[in-house]
């Protein structure tokens, strides 16, 4: 489970390959470490982000990542 880049000519193909690709804070690292890689190695100028999956893109954000740090900040949680 990854996140692939494939280039076809300047076209960036990103493919979020991460199971459910469900957003957490190591999932986004992962993510933000692919533009990264683009933007620094490659003469990209369209980007395009897909989901392996043919019935998903993205389960959403990682509930059981959010919850404990939601409660760990009261005042976050009540402003929510």
């Amino acid at each position: 489970m990854s996140i692939e880049i494939k280039m076809e000519g300047q076209v960036a193909i990103v493919t979020l390959n991460e199971g459910e690709n469900r957003l957490n804070l190591d999932f986004l690292q992962k993510f933000m470490d692919a533009l990264d890689h683009i933007e620094k190695q490659t003469d990209a100028n369209v980007l395009v982000v897909r989901g392996a999956h043919e019935k998903i893109f993205s389960n959403g954000i990682d509930l059981e990542w959010l919850m404990p740090i939601m409660q760990k900040n009261d005042s976050y949680c009540a402003g929510m």
